[in-house]
C-alpha cells in the first residue's frame, strides 16, 4: 500500500526559510544593533560618567579617612 502524498504535512507549501532560519536572520540583525549600540562613544562616555559618579565620593572618604589616620599618627 502506498503513500498519499496529500496528506496534511505534505499538503503545506514549502517555504524558502524555516522558522529557525527566521529566527537566525532576526538575531544576526539584534547582534549587530547591540554592538553598533554598545561601541556608539556617546554610550560609553555615560558608562564612564556614571562610574565617576558613583565612585569619586567613595574614594575621596578613604582618602580623608587616611589621612585622618596618618594625622592621628602624627599626633597633630
Amino acid at each position: 500500500m502506498q503513500r498519499n502524498p496529500s496528506s496534511s504535512a505534505a499538503a503545506a507549501s514549502p517555504s524558502p526559510l524555516s522558522p529557525a532560519d527566521g529566527f537566525l536572520c532576526v538575531k544576526d540583525g539584534v547582534d549587530e544593533m547591540i554592538k553598533y549600540v554598545a561601541n556608539e562613544p556617546s554610550v560609553g562616555l555615560y558608562f564612564v560618567q556614571q562610574h565617576a559618579q558613583a565612585s569619586i565620593p567613595l574614594l575621596l572618604d578613604v582618602k580623608v579617612q587616611g589621612l585622618y589616620i596618618i594625622f592621628s599618627l602624627q599626633g597633630m
